[in-house]
């Protein structure tokens, strides 16, 4: 049967491009030749029902199943205890027939694709057909491309112990995906049993026979997926659900997403039971040195702390995190005394503090955003502008608003609101908020203390996340260590501090400190006790928000216990928070009206204002923790569609189906015709795909009509000053230099299989850097420049699209990139494409708007003419929120 395994030093030469690594590599595959079992042999064994070893633990079996490593070894599975537990438990009660939910204890949504490979190997003379969802995206694990890797991670051999060749699952069990409404194979696997991979939940309804739903939903779920389900339930009466969620889902609702298991749960008997948690949990606690991923005893000390002193301990991924959350978790609460500060936010406090218990339009609410805003912005905003205002040049549109923007809000207001007693605080918390600026403008007190606890990550070699509740505020943080060398960015990239926000937070290794700055939301208060994390870190200027931490962390930690089955079984004890916690409380008077400016924002609010002794309104007073804590609460969604950088710029993915068959993917920044009838009579609208329903009528124009158009109009608004045609003609030289680029870079990396679009980004990226020393964009921005010109159908479109690119706003960088790919008219016609850019990029909303209103009133008119005899008319029959993935 060849060798098994192969010498390991021949995986520690294969490594580079030299003639040892060549021969090294050559010497693998031809053991990988000599060690293997034909997926034929697999296939047929597994029509004589053999008896399958699933883990490194089963004994001596007729097959074995494998998963490669990154090696190319083929191993033995050897799980920790709970792990192996969701599975085994997984199987049992399918076997039973009972739909179960799964709460994975840990986060790794790959472990859903483990789970269907035993369902379908568990009985292998059964023919079952197994769906699984996976609403994957861009951020989310779970794309199909992800989850075909992950199944041919697994394999068969017949042979125990590491090997270097086994049978990929795809080659023996066949699988397929659901694509436009089509289930399309998607393997040569003959065994019986089919995988069948489903981007939506309606998919199911294209897959005949379904024997098993497993629904990936460990990173993600929507707010439709109760309803999805049921209708999953309804197709397939006969089939057996495993709803598979992890303590950090992302509940996607509109606004903040809450992390941690969805509701609905309590009562549930869920997976993995206490029968497999309980061994764990009475092992003990997990040391702090185990926690951080460090294997000294003595990993607190001064001195054991140097990086060469200590060393890295394995994860037992789902034990130790069991084990970590059977500690109570320590939450330390670090008090930023910065006086000055401290005034100024109180002072902007006691403003919409004021406008509690009556009608004041929403200026409460406004001005302790604003105050929120501040008082956890960790860098000076000077920084914060900076960034911005650099990703705005740089063709971004995703932006949060600028310091003076979100002053300006509360100006604004004060001079167009009815509520004439919101007036004055509203002028004056603008004043203050002025002053708050002026004072963090140059240098941040957060972000000294961040700074830090940084350099102190930087020397001793302790592992420190810094967390951010914003992308973007994350993206900005990485910059304003960068700008003021408090770290690089290859430190930051593969060194001992990371910066991270929710949904990478799930996935992190063992870390000595989680940093936050200042109160989380409720949403997110699940990180306050991450697993993987020895100790978190608030810091903040007002102690009043210490015990508010403890509450929200405590009760999430309520939760994971509701969630484990057995009502008297709570596995998991409360954190303790320590540190600079709150001084004595402070009441502050409660208004005589019954209106609240800022209301408790969630059931669970109200329900803790009516458990406990008396409630808040019994009081008739509240403590400063108390109104801070219920503001929060109502706050949070602006603030995340602020910090988000949201609002309608985001890009949302609609795919409409028509009765005809047709299909649209379109965005939320696209506008189609909907036709309505009034009085009798025919008239068009421009609606966003959103406000199209099933039944709807709308209409498209051919591009080719709508460009005549729009050239027209451009050849009127520039009259004399610029000949439009000479203007896009400047434009298309740019678009087919970066096409032909992009092709060339492609076949120049292809070498028999089509390089992935992250190798071809990453290949020019580097181009342009070593034949530019003068280019300092980054990456995602020239990824921008080559997609917005691969997406768009031509330089009209590019104009036309706002969700596009135009282009570079320097001649200088249209120049680097003709110098890098020899294109001399990218270098010698640089200023005159620079000026065609910029004044297409001036006037294409402006035109878009016009254009629009043209095509609008000839619809309209009733009569024959060129736009309504060329408008093609279409009847919606569904349309869907989707996530951008290719086929």
């Amino acid at each position: 049967m060849g060798i098994h395994p192969p010498p390991p030093k021949l995986a520690e030469l294969d490594d580079g491009n030299t003639d040892v690594a060549k021969a090294a590599s050559d010497a693998r595959r031809r053991l990988s030749k000599m060690g293997g079992t034909e997926s034929s042999h697999i296939t047929d064994a597994l029509r004589d029902d053999p008896r399958i070893g699933f883990f490194a633990e089963d004994g001596e079996s007729d097959l074995y199943l494998k998963r490669r490593t990154d090696g190319g070894i083929w191993e033995d599975l050897s799980l920790g205890d709970v792990r192996r537990g969701v599975v085994e438990e997984t199987v049992q009660a399918v076997e039973r027939g009972e739909n179960v939910p799964v709460v994975l204890p840990y986060y790794r949504p790959h472990d859903v694709v483990l789970v269907g490979v035993v369902l379908e190997l568990a009985d292998p003379g059964v023919n079952r057909q197994i769906g699984l969802y996976t609403p994957g995206s861009r951020t989310q694990w779970g794309m199909k491309g992800q989850v075909r890797e992950e199944l041919a991670r697994f394999g068969l051999s017949d042979v125990s112990g590491d090997v270097v060749s086994a049978t990929p699952i795809p080659d023996v069990v066949p699988h397929a995906y659901v694509w436009e409404g089509e289930v399309r194979e998607d393997s040569d696997g003959t065994a019986p049993g089919r995988f069948v991979v489903c981007k939506q939940l309606h998919d199911f309804e294209e897959v005949g026979d379904l024997d098993i739903a497993v629904l990936n939903m460990t990173a993600r779920t929507r707010e439709d997926t109760a309803a999805r389900i049921q209708d999953v339930e309804e197709s397939h009466p006969d089939a057996t659900l495993v709803n598979a969620y992890s303590y950090y889902t992302k509940n996607e609702i509109e606004g903040r997403p809450p992390y941690g298991p969805p509701t609905g749960l309590e009562d549930a008997s869920t997976l993995p039971s206490v029968a497999t948690l309980d061994p764990v949990v009475e092992r003990g606690p997990l040391p702090a040195q185990t926690r951080s991923g460090r294997d000294t005893d003595d990993a607190n000390t001064e001195e054991s702390a140097s990086a060469s002193t200590l060393t890295e301990r394995a994860w037992t991924g789902g034990d130790d995190d069991v084990r970590a959350l059977a500690t109570p978790a320590t939450v330390k609460i670090d008090h930023v005394e910065a006086d000055d500060v401290s005034t100024l936010l109180d002072q902007v406090f006691e403003q919409s503090a004021e406008l509690r218990g009556v009608d004041d339009g929403g200026a409460g609410g406004l001005i302790f955003s604003r105050q929120l805003f501040f008082e956890r912005l960790p860098v000076p905003t000077a920084d914060f502008d900076e960034w911005v205002r650099e990703r705005y040049y740089d063709g971004e549109r995703f932006l949060p608003p600028i310091i003076q923007e979100r002053i300006d809000d509360v100006e604004n207001l004060a001079n167009s609101i009815e509520q004439l007693q919101a007036v004055r605080p509203l002028n004056k918390s603008a004043q203050i908020l002025e002053r708050i600026d002026e004072r963090l403008r140059d240098q941040n007190p957060l972000f000294d203390r961040l700074s830090h606890y940084v350099r102190g990550a930087l020397e001793t070699g302790r592992r420190l996340l810094v967390f951010s509740e914003s992308v973007k505020h994350a993206e900005v943080l990485r910059y304003s260590l960068e700008e003021h060398d408090v770290v690089s960015r290859e430190e930051l990239e593969s060194g001992p501090v990371s910066v991270v926000s929710p949904d990478t937070a799930r996935d992190v290794g063992p870390h000595d400190t989680l940093l936050v700055f200042g109160a989380l939301h409720q949403e997110n208060a699940g990180f306050y006790v991450h697993p993987r994390v020895s100790e978190t870190v608030v810091l903040t200027y007002d102690r009043a928000w210490s015990s508010m931490v403890e509450r929200q962390a405590s009760e999430f930690v309520e939760t994971l216990n509701d969630v484990v089955g057995g009502s008297d079984y709570a596995p998991y004890p409360d954190p303790q928070v320590v540190g600079d916690v709150e001084p004595e409380t402070e009441e502050i008077p409660e208004s005589a009206s019954a209106a609240e400016s800022v209301p408790p924002a969630t059931e669970r609010s109200g329900e803790r204002e009516s458990s406990g002794g008396a409630s808040r309104s019994q009081t008739g007073s509240k403590s400063k923790a108390e109104i801070l804590e219920d503001a929060m609460d109502s706050m949070s969604t602006r603030e995340y569609r602020e910090e988000s950088g949201r609002y309608e710029r985001e890009v949302r993915h609609y795919l409409v189906k028509t009765g005809d068959g047709e299909m649209f993917d379109l965005t939320n920044h696209d506008t189609v015709l909907r036709q309505r009838t009034t009085g009798g009579r025919k008239q068009y609208h421009w609606v966003g795909p959103d406000r199209l329903t099933s039944g709807d009528t709308f209409v498209t124009i051919p591009d080719e009509i709508q460009e005549e158009i729009w050239r027209d109009q451009l050849r009127d608004f520039y009259k004399d000053e610029v000949n439009a045609d000479e203007a896009v003609d400047r434009l298309k030289e740019w678009v087919d230099a970066l096409n032909e680029a992009w092709v060339r870079v492609e076949e120049e990396l292809s070498t028999g299989v089509l390089p992935t679009q992250k190798a071809v980004h990453g290949e020019i990226y580097q181009r342009l850097t070593e034949a530019n020393d003068s280019f300092d964009r980054a990456p995602g921005t020239l990824k921008d420049w080559f997609d917005s010109v691969r997406e768009a159908d031509g330089p009209v479109d590019l104009v036309e699209d706002p969700s596009l690119t135009i282009g570079p706003r320097s001649f200088r960088d249209i120049q680097a990139v003709g110098r890098t790919f020899g294109f001399a008219t990218l270098v010698d016609d640089a200023k005159e494409i620079e000026a065609a850019m910029e004044g297409l990029r001036t006037i294409n909303r402006q035109q878009g708007r016009e254009l629009h209103t043209e095509i609008r009133e000839q619809m309209n008119t009733g009569i024959d003419n060129r736009i309504a005899n060329a408008a093609r008319r279409h009847v919606v029959r569904d349309i869907e929120e989707v996530d951008e993935e290719s086929e």
